[in-house]
């Protein structure tokens, strides 16, 4: 991704005859997350008759940080248009609902 990203800045800066400078300020892996968790949240979503998709995550997320101290996992509710992390982003208030009872559910399901 990293790769694809730089030619892609590299190939618009040329384009339009601009220098371009890239200064890695940090690395970090991808966050290890934990089956056991997942599937329990698997079955919480199950058990509401949600529907649910595995994706791979490379966010830096507090996953990131807490996977290396407790079993974590991470889940998303439906966006508006996919738009995420931006002004016009919307979640409707009964998939808010949903996202909740799944966390709880999963919960209670890992315990």
């Amino acid at each position: 991704m990293e790769s694809a990203l730089l030619q892609l800045a590299e190939e618009t800066a040329a384009r339009n005859r601009l220098t371009l400078a890239v200064e890695k300020l940090s690395q970090h892996p991808p966050a290890p997350l934990n089956e056991r968790v997942i599937t329990a949240v698997e079955a919480a979503a199950d058990d509401l008759g949600l529907s649910h998709t595995r994706l791979p995550s490379f966010a830096g997320h507090d996953t990131q940080v807490l996977s290396a101290i407790t079993p974590s996992a991470m889940f998303f509710v439906p966006s508006v248009g996919g738009i995420s992390h931006h002004p016009r982003e919307l979640t409707h208030p009964q998939d808010i609902i949903n996202g909740a009872n799944t966390l709880l559910g999963g919960v209670l399901k890992f315990m």
